[in-house]
């Protein structure tokens, strides 16, 4: 079984820097949990990169991008050759941003992982 890199957007990057950055507020250690529980499932899509669901909201399109869930945080992905590329991270009562489908190339940032 082959590894892909897993690479994310710097607005995914983001995303998650502002997400712990709230819960911080409130609890520290509460967003070090979870940054460590939503990193640790986004690393083992390195092995098992079709584990997350296809997005139902883009469900028809051909290559449709994939997510996991951690906690109420829906992390958006798509897979490329040889590399799970992370687009989005965002809570999952809030619409599907538009950087969930139209987020830029990723050029093999690999901050988190």
């Amino acid at each position: 079984m082959s590894r892909r890199a897993v690479r994310w957007s710097a607005e995914a990057e983001h995303n998650l820097d502002d997400i712990a950055a709230r819960i911080a507020l409130d609890s520290p250690e509460r967003a070090l949990a979870f940054a460590r529980r939503l990193l640790a499932k986004v690393g083992r899509l390195s092995l098992f990169p079709e584990s997350g669901r296809t997005v139902p909201e883009l469900a028809d399109l051909d290559s449709p991008p994939r997510e996991v869930i951690v906690g109420d945080y829906r992390v958006i992905y798509r897979l490329a050759d040889k590399a799970v590329e992370i687009t989005a991270v965002f809570h999952g009562r809030r619409k599907l941003p538009k950087q969930a489908l139209d987020a830029p190339p990723i050029s093999g940032r690999t901050r988190f992982t």
